[in-house]
């Protein structure tokens, strides 16, 4: 991706805007989750190390049924209903008044050809 200048700074393939400025390291992966900037004893990041912060039954805390259980019956981490629905907002129609049929644009039925 090509460097572009936006309002006076120039906006590169690792700087992200404000939010990140800063946040990212000379390898170019974000200053946390970077196994070379920031490793474990274990040779692994240190946020993702079961050795380091595995949670007793032996799985990352995040990921463990046990420490994170799900009213659905699963890990919280997982869970599709207990996560904030992503979908696009759907527009209602106004109240009161019909929804109006939209006939389908063809090109044969835009110069008549279509019978």
């Amino acid at each position: 991706r090509r460097a572009t200048l936006v309002r006076g700074r120039e906006y590169g393939r690792w700087s992200r805007g404000d939010r990140d400025m800063g946040k990212r390291c000379s390898h170019g992966k974000r200053k946390d989750s970077c196994a070379t900037c920031n490793p474990c004893p274990h040779g692994k990041r240190r946020d993702s190390c079961v050795a380091c912060v595995g949670c007793p039954h032996g799985k990352l805390e995040r990921f463990c049924a046990e420490c994170r259980p799900c009213p659905h019956g699963g890990v919280k981490y997982w869970c599709a209903e207990c996560a904030p629905k992503r979908s696009p907002r759907r527009r209602l129609p106004r109240p009161g008044r019909e929804p109006e049929e939209q006939e389908r644009f063809t090109i044969r039925g835009h110069f008549g050809l279509d019978d």
